[in-house]
């Protein structure tokens, strides 16, 4: 969302399943539809379009902290058509992240390292002293910090940082709550100006900071992982067989679920 929104009539090969029929059409005629006022807004439907046109070649470090097989699919298949409704998080998150990049005193990095016939690029949110990567989520709860897979991104960061000559000793992984600050059961107030001196081990203040400290034995060993996951992928790639599921509860959630069957999604337990 960091280039400028085309026509409407670029969204037609963004594929799109009407909330309210259910029939699969596409961008252009989903925006048109949406001037009536009876849906989203049509603003909000080209910003979440746009991201879908957004082209991402070569091997990037989020393809390989997550499933290499959904990563396979998601390089070598069309796009599921996408609902609108179920992406409201994602545009907002990417706003925010646009709006805090850059007011640092840093803006946007983009690293990379090849090595072994192996290229991985990615996007770091700031480097100040050490990595800055934030975090929109709902109904944060710092006891389980950090989530899913962000610790090894921000490993993989640091690697690819290093190799370019720019070590870094730290990463703060900044997770901003959507809902805003915890708010007391009782008197309702922000936990900031509660009055009945409520205190739980998931109170937060709207953003909780998370620091990863990084030793060079550790970035040996994330570099060795990182060059063997994307050999991986790129021999997946090449040869046109998905590699071997990595199941989880976020089979459940893919994209690609009805292509990789053998994950079995819904018999999955969290």
């Amino acid at each position: 969302m960091d280039r400028p929104i085309p026509p409407d009539e670029a969204f037609a090969e963004v594929a799109v399943q009407c909330e309210q029929t259910g029939g699969v059409i596409t961008g252009d005629r989903c925006i048109a539809c949406a001037r009536d006022g009876s849906c989203f807004p049509p603003a909000y439907l080209r910003l979440l379009f746009a991201s879908q046109l957004k082209e991402r070649t070569g091997i990037h470090v989020t393809d390989l902290t997550g499933c290499l097989r959904r990563a396979f699919y998601t390089k070598t298949e069309a796009a599921p058509p996408i609902r609108p409704g179920s992406m409201l998080n994602v545009v907002l998150g990417s706003l925010v992240h646009r709006a805090l990049e850059g007011h640092g005193g840093e803006t946007e990095r983009q690293v990379s390292m090849e090595q072994d016939g192996i290229r991985v690029v990615g996007s770091v949110d700031a480097v100040e002293g050490g990595i800055v990567e934030y975090k929109t989520t709902r109904w944060l709860k710092p006891s389980r910090l950090p989530y899913g897979n962000h610790e090894t991104q921000v490993t993989y960061y640091a690697v690819l940082l290093r190799e370019m000559g720019e070590p870094v000793d730290h990463a703060t992984l900044f997770y901003l709550d959507m809902s805003g600050p915890s708010r007391c059961p009782r008197c309702r107030l922000e936990v900031v100006d509660c009055t009945c001196g409520y205190t739980h081990k998931e109170t937060h203040r709207g953003v909780a900071p998370y620091v990863i400290e990084f030793t060079d034995e550790g970035l040996d060993q994330a570099k060795a992982q990182l060059l063997a996951r994307g050999k991986t992928l790129k021999q997946a790639l090449q040869s046109g067989s998905p590699p071997d599921a990595e199941k989880s509860f976020l089979c459940r959630y893919c994209s690609h679920r009805e292509t990789c069957r053998e994950c079995e999604a819904d018999r999955l337990v969290a």
